[in-house]
């Protein structure tokens, strides 16, 4: 497997049978191509001379991509980031001046992408079985409001967990509003539909390339107006027709995303093989917890899980002091960072839920197994305390 190795973890002293007594188990660690596997490629972009605007390193990526979901290159954009993409893509396809409907429980990139492309971010709450916003409570809150201009919808894929992609097409066709899908930790679940959809290449995601994403759009047309949006809306002419911004994807970014291409496979078999790990040691465990519909056998960067109460603080700084790193990866969620609190926002009593109970375990390509039966026997071992305070 063609991947960098991982760098040593530490384990304390004390191993019974071979079984560390303790971990010091990193949340993180990128699993990007050994830098020999690239380095031809970046040789080659160095040598040509051409580093950005479109050059044939990343119109190669694209082709790759495409011929990976089965679509037109035409549709497939590499982008600088996902943020800067789902900017692009919103700039594309919705009206300026309006709402963008998009669910409190995400990443601040998804409101900041909204802002910057001259939208007003409107919070709703998310379903307690998927973590994602359904349409029809969508769709009811477009119907009742009238005051609200909606230009567009941004469904969110929780740590890459699938979508209901028929539905979510069905409600763009009955509204006439645009719907994007913020996917970036969907790498293993991107697939083609009618909807436009954004995903990330994070040094942080299980595909990841350093820094970069891509937008699939919807159709030739569409994926010609989101190329030149991320080109300041320039023409072939040089000449700016559309909004825009610099959002392009470098050549030394497409040369290593073509090589994370070729090992790809090989890290996600390893990414799901330590999910299952996951799955089989905190069922054995009998811990009560929640997982989001939608992420079985799904290779992404984390093992999300709702714990049953509102721990999740506690948990992670229990956990921390076992040498185990967690997160709570979208904090109290966007209705509360400052910079959005005078967003329009309804009641979200579920992404409360999520925000006080949701943690992220450390899933990477190289976490060793035992350092997953590890984590879990920390998450039995502070369950058991709570159990007795």
């Amino acid at each position: 497997m063609s991947i960098l190795p991982m760098p040593a973890l530490e384990v304390a002293a004390g191993a019974v049978s071979g079984v560390p007594s303790a971990w010091t188990v990193p949340l993180f660690i990128p699993s990007l191509p050994a830098f020999d596997v690239y380095q031809q490629r970046l040789q080659q972009v160095s040598a040509s001379g051409t580093f950005t605007n479109f050059g044939p390193m990343l119109r190669a990526f694209e082709m790759a991509l495409a011929e990976g979901l089965g679509v037109s290159p035409t549709r497939v954009v590499g982008v600088s980031s996902a943020t800067a993409g789902l900017t692009c893509a919103l700039l594309a396809v919705a009206e300026r001046g309006g709402h963008c409907i998009m669910p409190a429980w995400t990443h601040s990139a998804t409101p900041s992408a909204a802002r910057r492309a001259g939208l007003e971010p409107w919070f709703l709450d998310v379903d307690l079985e998927t973590w994602q916003l359904d349409p029809t409570d969508v769709e009811e809150r477009i119907s009742l409001s009238e005051a609200a201009r909606v230009a567009a919808v941004v469904l969110v894929s929780p740590f890459g967990a699938r979508i209901d992609v028929p539905e979510w097409e069905a409600f763009a066709d009955r509204t006439g509003v645009p719907v994007l899908v913020d996917a970036a930790a969907g790498f293993d679940t991107w697939q083609d539909s009618r909807l436009t959809s954004v995903v990330s290449f994070h040094a942080t995601k299980g595909f990841g390339i350093g820094e970069g994403g891509a937008v699939l759009a919807p159709d030739d047309s569409t994926g010609l107006r989101i190329r030149m949006a991320t080109s300041l809306g320039m023409d072939s002419n040089r000449v700016a027709v559309v909004d825009g911004m610099n959002a392009k994807l470098d050549e030394f970014r497409s040369a290593i995303g073509l090589a994370a291409l070729d090992t790809w496979q090989d890290v996600r078999a390893a990414i799901l093989e330590r999910s299952r790990a996951y799955f089989v040691a905190l069922h054995r465990s009998g811990l009560s917890f929640r997982r989001p519909y939608g992420l079985e056998d799904v290779a992404n960067s984390t093992y999300p899980i709702a714990l049953s109460g509102p721990h999740a603080v506690d948990m992670i700084e229990a956990l921390a002091q076992r040498g185990v790193h967690a997160r709570r990866w979208w904090g109290d969620g966007c209705h509360r960072v400052p910079v959005f609190v005078s967003c329009p926002c309804e009641g979200v009593p579920v992404t409360d839920a999520l925000a006080a109970r949701v943690i992220g375990l450390p899933l990477y390509a190289t976490v060793p197994l035992a350092a997953i039966e590890y984590v879990v026997s920390c998450l039995e071992e502070i369950g058991r305390e709570y159990e007795h305070r």
